[in-house]
């Protein structure tokens, strides 16, 4: 195997999520009064979520970064995801491929440990994964939020990991740049041109040549 530590994201990454949290988002804005289009909505949160909300904050004057907006994106996300948040195709079959090899999984996500934990063990994930770094861990261990490295530094530290052999993957620039950071390998899963990442990907599949892998 060429890489032997994967750190992967979790949303638009190992899962589907941003049709979840867009509609979710919509949802709560729309019972604010305020109408906007999901297809937007999700393209601004493809960047970050709270970069979402700010846009729509300047845009409309309203405060939808308190605490009980968020409070009801929460609950409100919670039922969506649970209906519409699946895996991407071959993901899982990747994650398999890289521990059967005797490699090593990891999660570096800003989505909290509960909701993670949930999806990642309700599809079979985390038999195949070493350990979360969850927005729960960061704010134990006072890592700061990618682009920084901390949370990849932790796992390097932890777990002894060879930097010329450890990967992470990601759907965000944000994701890149935390890998470049700590000076291990990057790989781009979308259909945009991340320049920075060292591998592009627009389907899973394309990692078993990637990382040298029996499917």
């Amino acid at each position: 195997m060429l890489y032997t530590d994967i750190i992967w994201d979790f949303d638009g990454t190992l899962f589907d999520t941003y049709p979840a949290l867009g509609a979710s988002a919509v949802a709560v804005l729309r019972e604010l009064g305020i109408k906007v289009e999901l297809d937007e909505m999700i393209g601004l949160m493809k960047i970050t979520v709270s970069h979402a909300f700010e846009h729509y904050r300047n845009k409309f004057g309203v405060d939808i970064m308190n605490d009980e907006f968020h409070e009801r994106f929460k609950v409100i996300g919670s039922y969506v995801e649970d209906k519409m948040v699946v895996p991407f195709e071959n993901v899982f079959e990747v994650c398999r491929a890289v521990f059967k090899a005797g490699g090593r999984n990891f999660l570096f996500t800003h989505r909290g440990l509960c909701s993670s934990q949930y999806f990642m063990d309700k599809f079979g994930f985390s038999r195949y994964f070493n350990e979360l770094v969850t927005a729960d861990l960061s704010l134990e261990q006072g890592f700061k939020r990618k682009p920084s490295p901390d949370g990849i530094n932790y796992l390097i530290q932890k777990y002894e990991i060879d930097k010329n052999r450890a990967m992470m993957i990601g759907d965000r620039e944000l994701d890149i740049m935390s890998g470049i950071n700590a000076g291990i390998a990057t790989c781009y899963f979308g259909e945009n041109n991340c320049k920075s990442a060292e591998y592009q990907i627009q389907g899973f599949g394309d990692l078993f040549k990637i990382l040298d892998l029996q499917n």
